[in-house]
């Protein structure tokens, strides 16, 4: 009890200190709530390519459609068949993924064989993750329609564009529809650091005339 009284009496001394510091984090706070950003409106999401290299050793119309399609997400670099310099690219992030088509792949495609298509790329990569699935969509849609339906090559590989085309749109959503930030909601997101430092300026004013050399040598 001791302790708390003197505590009390303590703060009481420098209730002039707090009432400023108060006043100055108070006064800091209000003129953020009211004069600081009001838009959030920049919500949209934009996709980046990647700088891939692509090595098409099979060269039918398939796999030249399958370089286009890949083009819609990826910008291809053209760095010739050279493994070391396509590895050396690869190594100072020129580019992000080797993709190698290898020969005979359509027929095999064609003749339902084991084949499939390589990709190399740096161990910290996701994008492989994500290109290798939008690869092997294209050509699960392909055989889908190859193997099911009596279409000629062109027409297969016609449905499998459009299919391909097909996306879904993305947008990000925000609790205010009309992109601004509410007067109470800023109010909030800042009042919980000024009442913060308003308490560690008031209990460090304290404990440290309570903790002063001087006072404990009495």
């Amino acid at each position: 009890m001791k302790v708390f009284k003197l505590y009390l009496q303590v703060l009481k001394s420098k209730l002039p200190m707090v009432y400023m510091y108060s006043g100055v984090f108070i006064s800091i706070m209000l003129i953020i709530t009211f004069l600081g950003p009001q838009n959030n409106s920049n919500l949209e999401f934009t996709g980046a390519k990647i700088n891939i290299a692509y090595i098409d050793k099979d060269n039918t119309e398939f796999t030249r459609n399958l370089k286009e399609e890949i083009s819609k997400n990826a910008s291809i670099i053209d760095l010739g068949t050279n493994e070391e310099e396509l590895n050396d690219a690869l190594f100072f992030r020129r580019i992000t993924i080797i993709v190698r088509v290898p020969d005979g792949f359509t027929a095999d495609l064609e003749n339902n064989v084991d084949s499939e298509i390589r990709f190399s790329s740096l161990p910290d990569s996701y994008e492989q993750e994500l290109l290798s699935r939008r690869v092997n969509k294209y050509i699960n849609t392909y055989k889908a329609y190859r193997i099911g339906t009596n279409l000629s090559l062109e027409e297969v590989i016609e449905k499998t564009n459009e299919d391909m085309a097909v996306t879904s749109k993305v947008s990000m959503s925000s609790s205010n529809l009309d992109g601004n930030t509410s007067l109470e909601a800023r109010y909030f997101n800042y009042a919980v650091y000024i009442i913060l430092a308003i308490l560690i300026s008031v209990i460090g004013l304290t404990m440290n005339s309570i903790n002063n050399q001087i006072v404990k040598k009495r």
